[in-house]
């Protein structure tokens, strides 16, 4: 391939994803109909240009990118699908934990690149995405880790059937005090019931 077609292809996808962190609706629409752009928020996973746009606004400077506001593809709460060992491990260590804590009391609870370079200037290598999962899904005083009630129950089975089995994070964002893994898992669980109970007649 000519020097100058590689050359132009950069060109493109930095100005689209330049356009991607500016709410640019069409240049959003683009990238998002691109063969190889997914992100699959239930398993962690994006693909290699997907991470180009989140690397992009790191390098640029961009705090958060624009969002949805219901965990849409502009959403920085993305995990990559390979794993880089070397930069971060996926256990949290207590200290991890204290000084996420105090990020999150300092800088609040949506710049979460800022407190990943907070957390980072510690010694350890966390990215924006991975500090936002571990503080809603662990570590928010306000979620609820008790026995689910009904009257939740009701509640969620009511969200899934408005928004469906894959909509998680804009589910739990309605539920107030679970996360999306909880609502996940809940839901689940009571589909193994529902299939116990119609088998054994």
């Amino acid at each position: 391939m000519k020097a100058s077609l590689v050359n132009e292809m950069i060109f493109k996808i930095n100005q689209c994803v330049g356009n991607y962190f500016l709410g640019n609706s069409q240049a959003n629409s683009s990238i998002q109909s691109h063969p190889d752009f997914h992100i699959d928020y239930d398993q962690g996973m994006m693909s290699p240009i997907s991470e180009h746009i989140y690397e992009y606004g790191e390098a640029m400077g961009i705090s958060e990118p624009k969002s949805d506001g219901y965990g849409g593809a502009a959403s920085s709460s993305v995990v990559p699908y390979w794993e880089n060992k070397k930069r971060r491990s996926n256990v949290w260590k207590k200290r991890e934990d204290e000084l996420l804590r105090l990020a999150v009391s300092e800088f609040g609870d949506s710049h979460w690149i800022t407190v990943a370079n907070f957390i980072n200037q510690h010694g350890y290598n966390r990215r924006g995405n991975e500090c936002e999962s571990r503080w809603k899904r662990s570590l928010d005083p306000a979620l609820n880790k008790g026995e689910w009630t009904r009257e939740e129950t009701d509640k969620l089975l009511a969200l899934v059937k408005r928004y469906g089995e894959k909509s998680w994070r804009r589910i739990a964002g309605e539920m107030g005090n679970r996360s999306d893994t909880q609502c996940r898992y809940q839901y689940r669980s009571l589909q193994k019931k529902n299939r116990r109970q119609y088998e054994a007649g």
